[in-house]
């Protein structure tokens, strides 16, 4: 800091962090396909945030997609089994990002009615995960779903609260001191 007389203060502390997330990030798409298409070779239509996974950004009732993303706040460590039940085609990617050729944790993809899978169980520890859901609607009503089951939720399959979807952090370290011995003259 420098006053109207050029007197400047020594140099303070400085801090880093990274921004929080609030939801989810998607995007949209539009198109004809009988299996998930590789959305990053796709336009973009539409893109935004949203609290959750869910279908209400479509911009019309068929011929559409989503590729959601963003992170995961695992509140407990313990077992996990997420759910994906969808009409057409869906892709959970836990822990990992969304890439056409990455591995998915649940792999729903094609054209049916709609159709549940489940992960296997997997042992995680509460922290906060990466996390991307894709899904494609053909000629089926549109139907998605993203659900797990936990230590919390008495091993029963319920919706992920949008809560699970904001990160928490915390103060980082390092914060600047507060600045002692001020003095003001009138």
């Amino acid at each position: 800091a420098r006053d109207v007389a050029g007197n400047q203060s020594p140099f303070s502390n400085q801090v880093s962090a990274r921004t929080v997330s609030k939801g989810l990030t998607y995007k949209y798409y539009t198109g004809v396909w009988g299996n998930l298409p590789d959305f990053t070779n796709t336009l973009i239509q539409a893109s935004g945030f949203v609290n959750n996974v869910d279908l209400s950004k479509k911009l019309q009732e068929t011929q559409f997609g989503f590729l959601w993303e963003g992170y995961i706040t695992i509140p407990v460590s313990g077992n996990y089994t997420f759910q994906l039940s969808s009409a057409d085609g869906s892709k959970l990617y836990f822990n990992n990002q969304y890439g056409y050729a990455t591995p998915a944790t649940i792999d729903n993809g094609g054209t049916h009615d709609v159709v549940t899978k489940n992960s296997s169980t997997t042992y995680v520890t509460a922290g906060v995960y990466p996390i991307a859901i894709t899904y494609f609607q053909a000629t089926k009503p549109p139907v998605m779903n993203l659900l797990w089951k936990n230590p919390q939720t008495s091993n029963n399959f319920v919706k992920i609260p949008d809560s699970a979807f904001v990160e928490s952090s915390p103060a980082p370290a390092g914060l600047p001191s507060a600045p002692g011995s001020l003095a003001a003259t009138a």
